[in-house]
């Protein structure tokens, strides 16, 4: 812990100075000898105790009268050793001597803070805003360094009152990285406590202080991210998915597999508005659409983990070799700008981006027209990472949709805004309209093919041998508790059923694994 000095002004007294005092530091002299009052002996103590290495020599002088306009006081950390001892103006030396002496320790230990003051405001310039605050954050030297040699615009501030909104998220971004229990809320501009009952399947338990409502209205102003049929997948259930990944952190482990957790919806509403959240949605009654999604976490081309997701929509006709009429398709909207609607006049006036459609057109003319069995028609959205599949044969259809939704970062990054259809009153993000983020089409398909298996080891006790470790483990530790216990003399055995139970299923566990190993040595035979 760094040790603190400094002054506060106070009422003009004098005082009668009959001793002269020298500062050291690990015995060599860094200041004096000056002129002090009796009273010196408490600042001596003071530096002391909080740091071993500061002492000071005082020695008898002839008296003389000095003025006394200051007090000055001495911390180390969160506690104060000296508390407002009344001095004179010439201690501000001191103080300046205490700073830098430590600054100059540290800097022998550390080499940016070896360098020149101006030199590590400049290197911190070519930083975010967000990564400032953070680098400014490591130590106090940097922090005064940073905060005192700034120039007058504030533009290498490191206070939070000299950035926007979108910076002071992604620095609250950065923070959640390394905070398991924690992430950036978009809404509150805060960090907020996780919530495993918090899952895409369920919206209404977001744990925003807000509330569901006034989250979506902040965020999504009042709609949803894409289209209100399909999951809740929001910025937090990403991140929180990525770091838990990333960490491989045992507490989260159950929630992290959750989140991944495969979905399907086996009534899938057609028809719907994907512009006025109010309005009703109904479905066909000779076709029934299935709708699954499938999260992934892989390691993308740059060693970055991505959070992939696979969407599926599967149209059976009632009737097997049924044909599938567009109006039976209804409307389906795989990301902001890309759609296909029944109603080819709805948004005539707007420039979609009529990939989906024509592929949907050309799978449903070679389905019925053409007689191709294995029909299919691929493309990607030209605004953002999405790539998307269309096959088909006589009485179904299947529409396969593949999205990169970024790595970690901050709600107000590209990699993800781009995914979401209503930014903010002023910004919106649909058809062409909003940011575009160019990807190689068929790129995000083939990573997410190529990446079976997750790029990251798993941690201990996922598998079925580490769940049998455990359980004897937590045998062991429950035997151990009851010994305890019972030498105390107070005892009473109210798990004994639920032990014996444990041990039940440990030995039926062995059995099975038994068994499984000489199936495999007689294949093998």
């Amino acid at each position: 812990m760094a040790t603190r000095a400094w002054l506060d002004p106070k009422d003009h007294s004098i005082e009668g100075h009959t001793k002269q005092c020298i500062l050291t530091f690990e015995g060599s002299i860094k200041w004096g000898p000056k002129s002090c009052h009796d009273n010196t002996t408490q600042l001596r103590d003071a530096l002391h105790k909080a740091d071993s290495r500061f002492d000071m020599i005082i020695m008898d002088k002839p008296k003389t009268n000095e003025d006394h306009t200051a007090t000055i006081s001495v911390s180390a950390g969160d506690k104060v050793y000296l508390d407002k001892l009344s001095t004179h103006a010439n201690m501000s030396e001191l103080c300046k001597i205490v700073f830098d002496v430590q600054q100059q320790e540290q800097a022998s230990s550390c080499f940016i803070l070896g360098l020149p003051s101006h030199l590590i405001v400049l290197l911190s310039s070519y930083l975010t805003p967000a990564s400032r605050i953070l680098f400014s954050q490591t130590c106090r030297s940097l922090h005064d360094i940073l905060d005192n040699t700034a120039p007058a615009t504030g533009q290498n501030k490191s206070n939070h009152g000299h950035h926007t909104r979108d910076e002071h998220l992604e620095y609250l971004a950065l923070l959640a990285k390394d905070l398991p229990r924690h992430w950036a809320c978009e809404a509150c501009t805060a960090l907020h406590r996780v919530s495993r009952r918090d899952l895409p399947t369920s919206p209404e338990c977001n744990p925003c202080p807000l509330g569901k409502e006034a989250w979506r209205e902040r965020v999504y102003d009042g709609e949803s991210r894409v289209d209100r049929r399909q999951i809740a997948l929001d910025h937090r259930h990403v991140q929180l998915a990525l770091k838990y990944t990333r960490t491989q952190s045992h507490r989260y482990r159950g929630y992290l597999r959750a989140l991944l957790k495969p979905y399907h919806d086996p009534k899938f509403c057609q028809h719907a508005s994907l512009r006025w959240e109010r309005q009703t949605t109904f479905s066909s009654k000779v076709v029934q659409v299935d709708y699954s999604i499938r999260p992934k976490i892989v390691a993308g081309p740059d060693g970055q983990l991505r959070f992939l997701l696979l969407s599926t929509w599967r149209y059976n006709h009632k009737q097997q070799d049924g044909a599938i009429l567009r109006y039976d398709l209804g409307n389906l909207a795989i990301c902001p700008h890309t759609e296909f609607c029944y109603d080819r006049n709805r948004y005539c006036i707007l420039d979609r981006v009529e990939e989906l459609e024509s592929a949907v057109n050309e799978v449903r003319q070679k389905t019925q027209w053409d007689q191709d069995p294995s029909a299919e028609a691929c493309g990607a959205c030209p605004r953002c990472p999405t790539d998307f599949a269309v096959r088909g044969i006589p009485g179904c259809m299947e529409v396969r949709v593949w999205q990169d939704m970024g790595t970690e970062g901050s709600p107000m990054d590209l990699s993800w805004r781009n995914h979401v259809k209503r930014l903010d009153l002023q910004d919106q993000n649909f058809y062409c309209l909003g940011p575009v983020l160019e990807h190689q089409p068929g790129s995000v398909r083939s990573l997410f093919e190529a990446n079976q298996k997750s790029p990251v080891q798993r941690p201990r006790g996922w598998n079925l041998l580490g769940r049998i470790r455990g359980l004897r483990e937590r045998d062991a530790r429950d035997t151990r508790d009851t010994a305890l216990v019972k030498s105390t003399g107070y005892y009473h055995d109210t798990r004994r059923d639920s032990n014996d139970d444990k041990k039940k299923q440990a030995l039926n566990i062995d059995l099975m694994l038994n068994l499984n190993m000489m199936l495999d040595s007689l294949i093998l035979l």
